[in-house]
């Protein structure tokens, strides 16, 4: 009887484990902090120029490839680039990438793995791993008052809040690793995100 008990309650923590498919809402083993530049990890879309050149970022006026290939030149000749510049360019690099739940790198990654990585690289800023955690951080922001790069943050999941998280890009737009379609852009005007959309937070005023 007691090993039938036992076997229930582990039964009950793994389904609640999967029903938690965003991001982790506590750190575990899953996650990582090694680097993502390793080639090996390196997503095939990064020496696919057709993949960049079919996406168009109306929300930033801009062609992704176009973007992409300015940035890198400028960082080849020394030139210095803006906090807004450096945030799109790791936006773009991760643009595509397939989700995974606890993933950190662009063989998968999960929403706040996105935001974490995105923050560290382009804006030297270290968020807290989980979406919850991220919640706390910065001051809050009412959504009329959203501004490119503030985290935005959702009730998706039964055990965690918020349960997912995004950034910011204007236009009612945000980019956000969704558990179905990897990191995508996705608009807040939705009717699924308008009513899971639970408030924002801005670490940086970036102009």
């Amino acid at each position: 009887m007691t090993n039938k008990k036992s076997l229930n309650i582990i039964w009950g923590i793994i389904v609640l484990v999967i029903l938690n498919n965003c991001s982790p809402s506590s750190y575990t083993e899953r996650y990582s902090d090694k680097e993502d530049a390793s080639e090996k990890q390196k997503h095939d879309k990064l020496s696919n120029e057709n993949f960049y050149k079919n996406i168009n970022i109306s929300a930033l006026n801009i062609n992704a490839y176009d973007f992409k290939k300015e940035y890198e030149n400028k960082k080849l000749n020394n030139i210095t680039t803006s906090l807004k510049e450096n945030l799109i360019y790791f936006i773009i690099y991760y643009i595509g990438t397939p989700y995974k739940y606890g993933g950190n790198n662009l063989n998968g990654i999960d929403c706040s793995g996105f935001t974490t990585n995105v923050y560290k690289n382009a804006l030297n800023y270290k968020l807290p791993r989980t979406a919850r955690e991220q919640f706390s951080v910065g001051e809050n922001v009412e959504k009329y008052e959203l501004k490119f790069g503030d985290l935005v943050f959702f009730d998706t999941q039964i055990n965690s809040f918020p349960g997912h998280v995004g950034i910011y890009i204007g236009d009612n737009s945000f980019v956000h690793s969704s558990s179905k379609n990897g990191v995508i852009i996705s608009s807040l005007e939705t009717n699924y995100y308008n009513t899971k959309y639970v408030g924002a937070r801005r670490i940086f005023l970036i102009e």
